[in-house]
């Protein structure tokens, strides 16, 4: 198992990953991951700044290096727990604005494979993501 600050590094490393998955990371997307972390130890102890900063650090590593490799790094980091969560987490964001893309699709799958959950165990969290998600009183 990692340092804190490695784990911290990697669950955030996945999520950036996961909203970024369409070849775009928009101001809307940003803020929601901003929320979803600023709910979560030690994310809601970090200042704007040092949030930002941590953000910039793994823009600047998705730049340059293969997401599927720092994605497959990232989740050997991740306790069974907290993949869990960040399979949870990356999921509501994608599932968030109603609509899921392929690519975004793709990534989800990809992830649901390595992450060390049992297939059936995480396709129900994804199942569970998208009855969250789902607008059913607008029909």
């Amino acid at each position: 198992m990692d340092t804190p600050s490695k784990q911290i590094e990697a669950f955030v490393t996945v999520l950036l990953a996961a909203v970024a998955s369409d070849g775009v990371l928009t101001p809307g997307e940003a803020h929601s991951l901003r929320e979803q972390l600023e709910l979560r130890h030690p994310f809601s102890e970090m200042t704007k700044l040092e949030m930002a900063a941590l953000f910039d650090s793994i823009l600047s590593r998705l730049r340059s290096t293969a997401t599927e490799v720092l994605v497959a790094e990232a989740i050997t980091r991740l306790s069974f727990d907290q993949q869990e969560s960040v399979l949870a987490v990356s999921a509501h964001l994608l599932h968030a604005d109603g609509v899921v893309s392929p690519p975004e699709e793709e990534f989800l799958e990809h992830l649901i494979t390595q992450v060390s959950l049992p297939r059936e165990h995480a396709n129900m969290i994804l199942l569970s993501i998208v009855a969250l998600n789902r607008d059913t009183l607008s029909r």
